[in-house]
């Protein structure tokens, strides 16, 4: 018997991978599933040295290790007016390299014809080459809104090879009604691969959602998210998501973000955040309109760790202190969070983007840059993340063009942190 033992070891964070190879024999037995775990803990980047001798270690750790090296290959297709010669060339190329296929792992398609017939019944190309992507774990679909008309979501699906489609993990739809969206991941709930979906530019739709008066069939296929992202239209969207006949499900979510938050979005939220009340770790909003966020019970939140706020960029007409600025938006938050006893918070994000706002110190007519500005609000918002959770870091992110005004809100927050806080980090960027 051989002796020889071969090995090979790479430390990367907290993690300690070591191979021990006597044969060929030996490791091949390994499955390719844990493998692919084991180096996918590996930064194809950082550690691209150490994912190539990973590969000349065994032949059984090269198809792992070209994964990991490459699981990030994006292909982007374009319809073009006069036809789809994008994904027609790449139809060429995989017939003559079968192979290929196996490499991409995140395809972008930006649908614009000038007729959806014309895209269904003359492009074939599409469910030809989708359908060979097996290893496809992300999908981004952008449609754009003067083409958007007569696309159903079955049309979609057959465009993307139907019932051959791959098994993604990742969907992200941009420009299309909600009934269709929803109606799309209904077709791919099939799958069983689901587990991220971006909703993003969603369109409103003229068809109500169901209303909750029943239960769906126990043979239909459900989805079981793990990230959801909405932006655009959330009321109808939140409202398709949590009907009858939605195939999702959130009692494993773990992400949530929602743009553009209003008063009529509130209660089917409010069903998303109840599901998801014993998986959700991280909450994300986004939009001015946070002042109906007091009426979240988020101590129900027993998981929640994070908590972020972005405030969008304000044009150069609205004032630090206006009912937009960000001053007054914290408002909401200290009340929601004096009243949330029971939460555990490991990081509060609040992103502020100030562009060309204005900024007064003393009135809302004049403004002199030399004056700077206060954080007037911080200190009940500080004094709230102390009394009403035990947070441990407050994390202040500034994308602003202005390095003066950047310097006086740095000055002035760095004036408000204590010990009481904890670590209190910020997070500057232009």
């Amino acid at each position: 018997m051989d002796k020889t033992v071969r090995f090979y070891y790479v430390h990367r964070h907290s993690y300690l991978l070591i191979f021990f190879v006597p044969n060929q024999d030996t490791v091949a037995v390994v499955p390719q599933e844990v493998l692919e775990i084991i180096l996918g803990n590996l930064d194809r980047f950082k550690d691209r040295e150490s994912l190539r001798q990973c590969a000349l270690t065994a032949r059984c750790l090269l198809p792992a290790a070209q994964r990991a090296l490459f699981r990030s290959i994006s292909l982007t297709t374009i319809y073009e007016s006069k036809g789809c010669a994008g994904i027609e060339n790449f139809r060429g190329l995989l017939e003559q390299a079968p192979h290929l296929a196996n490499y991409p792992t995140h395809l972008c398609l930006d649908l614009q014809p000038s007729d959806w017939g014309e895209l269904l019944f003359d492009a074939g190309s599409y469910p030809f080459v989708i359908s060979r992507l097996q290893n496809l774990e992300r999908m981004d679909i952008c449609i754009f809104r003067e083409n958007r008309i007569g696309l159903t979501s079955l049309q979609l699906y057959i465009l993307l090879g139907g019932t051959q489609a791959p098994k993604i993990r990742c969907l992200q739809l941009s420009g299309m009604e909600s009934k269709e969206a929803f109606g799309f991941v209904g077709h791919l709930a099939a799958h069983r691969s689901l587990q991220e979906l971006q909703l993003w530019d969603v369109l409103p739709t003229e068809t109500q959602a169901p209303a909750l008066t029943w239960s769906p069939l126990p043979a239909v296929p459900t989805v079981q998210l793990r990230t959801f992202h909405v932006d655009g239209n959330v009321t109808n969207t939140l409202s398709w998501a949590t009907s009858a006949n939605s195939c999702l499900r959130f009692t494993e979510l773990r992400e949530l973000t929602i743009g553009d938050l209003t008063e009529q979005s509130c209660p089917p939220l409010a069903r998303v955040l109840e599901a998801a009340k014993d998986s959700l770790t991280c909450l994300n909003f986004m939009g001015p309109d946070i002042e109906f966020v007091s009426s979240f019970q988020f101590d129900m939140l027993r998981h929640l760790r994070t908590i972020s706020y972005t405030i969008p960029r304000i044009g150069p007409t609205i004032s630090y202190h206006s009912p937009l600025g960000p001053s007054s938006v914290l408002n909401p938050w200290c009340s929601a969070l004096k009243r949330g006893n029971g939460l555990k918070l490991d990081k509060f994000i609040v992103r502020m983007d100030f562009g060309t706002v204005r900024i007064p110190s003393r009135s809302e007519s004049e403004w002199d840059p030399a004056d700077g500005f206060v954080f007037h609000s911080w200190e009940d918002f500080e004094a709230a993340l102390i009394s009403g959770t035990r947070t441990r870091q407050l994390e202040l992110q500034i994308v602003d063009s202005n390095r003066r005004i950047t310097t006086d809100v740095l000055r002035d927050y760095l004036s408000l942190c204590h010990s009481g806080t904890g670590a209190s980090s910020l997070c500057c960027r232009e």
